[in-house]
């Protein structure tokens, strides 16, 4: 499993804005009409958020996500380790109500 498979099964989602897409990151911006379907993918490659919305993050939340900017109650972040590496996808509700950014990124364990 790797960043591309993600983004694979979103294929067909319409993208507002596409900000970086390498094997070890990448960053897109949706409408929140497509959030549902957002969140669907994630959830069935990397399981259920381990911090969702409305839930302070833990000090390992935290840590995980530092180098992408960090984790904050209102936003979800997902985590899974596939062989020996470690991928987390987060979702950041911008304050316009309209997008959300993705953001996904493959960490060594």
């Amino acid at each position: 499993m790797n960043i591309n498979d993600i983004l694979e099964k979103g294929k067909t989602l319409d993208i507002y804005e596409k900000r970086s897409c390498t094997d070890q990151y990448a960053e897109l911006v949706f409408e929140n009409r497509q959030k549902d379907k957002w969140d669907n993918i994630l959830t069935s490659t990397l399981g259920p958020a381990v911090k969702p919305a409305g839930k302070k993050p833990s000090a390992e939340d935290q840590e995980l996500a530092k180098s992408y900017g960090g984790i904050y109650g209102n936003q979800v972040l997902y985590r899974k380790e596939f062989d020996g590496n470690i991928i987390i996808a987060m979702l950041w509700p911008w304050q316009d109500g309209i997008h959300t950014t993705l953001k996904l990124a493959l960490l060594d364990k």
